[in-house]
């Protein structure tokens, strides 16, 4: 599989995995959902800067 499509599906499952923290948020304790967020965050920044080449997506990530 080439590394564009590896780093498509890579966005796509912490995309994905945002989406389930987001809705998740009244469910759970806060702070846990606040530090998964900020993992989820910083990986979603790393793809979008180094897998996908777009630092301006990656910068408001």
């Amino acid at each position: 599989m080439p590394i564009s499509s590896r780093c498509d599906k890579a966005h796509a499952l912490a995309s994905a995995f945002w989406d389930q923290l987001q809705s998740a948020s009244n469910e759970r304790d806060p702070s846990l959902i606040m530090a998964w967020l900020g993992v989820v965050s910083s990986l979603l920044g790393h793809i979008q800067l180094h897998g996908l080449q777009q630092p301006k997506q990656a910068a408001i990530s």
